[in-house]
């Protein structure tokens, strides 16, 4: 199975919020599925790195969410990242860190 790894686009926001938001990590953290897609909008606005993976025909299965100037101005810090739980342990993850 092929894991591609590409940015994110606003047409990926509605699904990837949707998964995101039925995750039960981030639903401990309060991840409504319309934050969600609030958020990744005003990432990919702000320039953000936001890359998704794709595997094989399954778009957007994974997403890496990266602030460039990091938290304290300093250094790149990962903010978001998950996978689809229907296709853990396929190397999404692995790939996105990549």
């Amino acid at each position: 199975m092929s894991v591609r790894t590409r940015a994110l686009e606003d047409s990926d926001i509605p699904e990837v919020a949707a998964w995101l938001a039925a995750t039960p990590l981030w639903q401990r953290y309060g991840l409504t599925r319309e934050r969600a897609e609030a958020q990744l909008a005003a990432a990919l606005a702000a320039g953000d790195v936001v890359l998704v993976a794709d595997v094989g025909a399954e778009q957007a299965s994974g997403l890496a969410w990266c602030l460039k100037a990091g938290m304290f101005g300093s250094s790149p810090y990962l903010k978001r990242f998950g996978v689809r739980p229907e296709t853990v342990g396929r190397g999404v993850g692995r790939r996105l860190m990549k």
